[in-house]
């Protein structure tokens, strides 16, 4: 139980104190500070006992030591201090009994700065540690956080929508769901750690991103990038890096998949070009999914990096071989190598019919969004469209989504099938010519078994790509893509039993498909 009091402290006996006796002890009146006090005398007659002019609050810490704590001149006062006190120390009782208790009295900030110690211990990439650290100490620091009990659902949801609403220079849907994931790890890591009961943004869901998409990338068309590697060879140095290395940059990110950091770290030991099974390795630490990974190489795209190594002379072992950094360890820009080579690209796709005095075509070629960096629906041709390049073309290939997804690495197919895979009109019209022939009109009752024939559309993008890479595809179609279709041979077709059938695409069929009615 606290109690309050005054203390008191000595001070020698004053010359024009009036000492006196009472009840057979020894009293003084003196002046202090401007008014006259009666005070206790010492026993030896000297000195007297002053009371402190604050009142002063003596009580039982949580551990059970004695303290004092100064209050106030005004007794009321300091009495509604000693009740703060008590609750205090019961709420310090408390928390050395529940550690989530004590965890809730610390500063939000200490708490940030376990949990990027947390995200480093599990290895993940200093890039990544820094952003999610970044984005959740901002959401503190502009929701005014001190503490955890600070850290609720609505001050979260208050500051994604503020950030939306900022217009070009607030944040996206996407920006909006990224921030929202990384308070939701940061509140998820207090639960594991157990600073808090429960997380207080379980609840929140991430919004629809497709309603509000700023940078999408789009599949480049067979014939878009054979253009673009082509003048890539012939272009000029770009971000320090000459037209050459970034041809096969391109083609490498395309057959693989890799993306930029990942381009970065190949060096001349990544390549194994000998062995029966060439291929591409990358170390898990430059990885996206922190893992290393070995991917095949085409057997084309094989002998054109055996002579690209080649020219490059004696590589230093560990000596990246594609300069994306620059000494200073800031990255090249990409995307422009990217922007530069597609506009010149379609300077010179417009040019060819330009002279060959073709001026309704030179008018349509320039209308179109053929080699255009964005194009019409507004998606991208970064450096990163290369891998949606990559795994776009598996589908179309007839690839299994579950190889496709190995290839591209992800977690998810859903990433897989609908972000990465990008298949126009005449790749669906593929995909319909598979299904069987409609009733005839001449009679037919329609009763008779329907099979499924060899489609006469093949799949346009079955040929090898590589094929075409650094040579045009004749006259461009409508959006610039060649319109004769390259036959390829596919599972199905006669020479293949239905039991060898394999799925095809990224989407895969239901075996066994037959023409059903509607019980309607």
């Amino acid at each position: 139980m606290a109690t309050i009091r005054k203390p008191t402290y000595t001070k020698p006996l004053p010359t024009d104190a009036k000492p006196f006796t009472r009840n057979g002890k020894q009293f003084a009146k003196i002046k202090h500070k401007g008014r006259t006090i009666t005070c206790p005398v010492t026993k030896d007659g000297r000195k007297l006992r002053v009371e402190t002019d604050e009142w002063w609050v003596r009580y039982k810490d949580a551990s059970g030591k004695w303290r004092e704590e100064k209050g106030y001149t005004d007794k009321t006062l300091t009495d509604e201090l000693r009740v703060r006190i008590e609750a205090r120390v019961a709420q310090e009782r408390d928390a050395a009994t529940d550690p989530i208790k004590a965890h809730k009295l610390r500063p939000i900030g200490e708490h940030l700065e376990a949990f990027q110690q947390h995200l480093a211990a599990k290895e993940n990439t200093p890039k990544h540690v820094a952003e999610t650290v970044n984005q959740v100490q901002r959401i503190i620091a502009e929701c005014g956080m001190k503490t955890l009990a600070d850290l609720t659902a609505g001050a979260v949801e208050s500051f994604l929508k503020e950030l939306r609403s900022r217009g070009k220079r607030g944040g996206s849907i996407a920006t909006s769901n990224h921030y929202l994931v990384a308070a939701k790890r940061f509140a998820g890591w207090l639960v594991r750690d157990r600073r808090m009961k429960e997380s207080p943004l379980a609840h929140l869901s991430a919004l629809n991103t497709r309603v509000d998409r700023r940078h999408d990338r789009r599949a480049i068309s067979i014939d878009e990038f054979g253009r673009l590697v082509k003048a890539a060879e012939c272009g000029r140095v770009v971000e320090s890096v000459a037209g050459a290395d970034r041809a096969v940059l391109y083609i490498l990110a395309a057959w693989t998949g890799y993306r930029r950091a990942e381009m970065a770290s190949l060096t001349a030991e990544s390549f194994d070009l000998d062995s029966p099974l060439p291929s591409v390795r990358i170390l898990a630490g430059y990885a996206k999914n922190r893992r290393a990974d070995t991917v095949p190489l085409h057997s084309m795209l094989v002998e054109r990096l055996r002579g690209w190594l080649a020219g490059k002379g004696d590589v230093e072992p560990g000596e990246p071989v594609f300069a994306l950094r620059s000494p200073s360890g800031h990255w090249r820009k990409t995307f422009k190598m990217m922007q530069r080579d597609l506009a010149a690209a379609r300077a010179t796709w417009i040019g060819e019919a330009m002279e060959a005095g073709d001026a309704e075509e030179a008018a349509r070629r320039e209308a179109s969004d053929f080699l255009t960096y964005q194009n019409e629906d507004g998606l991208f041709a970064d450096f990163h469209a290369n891998r949606h390049t990559f795994i776009s073309n598996l589908g179309k290939a007839g690839v299994p989504l579950a190889m496709g997804q190995k290839l591209a690495r992800h977690h998810d197919p859903k990433l897989t099938s609908n972000v990465y895979t990008h298949l126009d009109l005449r790749d669906k019209l593929a995909a319909i010519e598979l299904l069987p022939a409609p009733p005839e009109a001449n009679g037919s009752n329609g009763s008779a078994e329907q099979t499924f024939p060899q489609p006469s559309h093949s799949f346009p993008h079955g040929q090898s790509l590589l094929g075409t890479v650094g040579h045009g595809t004749g006259k461009a179609g409508s959006n610039g893509n060649s319109t004769q279709p390259v036959k390829i041979e596919r599972l199905g077709t006669p020479r293949h039993a239905k039991s060898q059938v394999e799925t095809s695409g990224l989407e895969p069929p239901t075996f066994g498909m037959q023409i059903r009615c509607s019980p309607s």
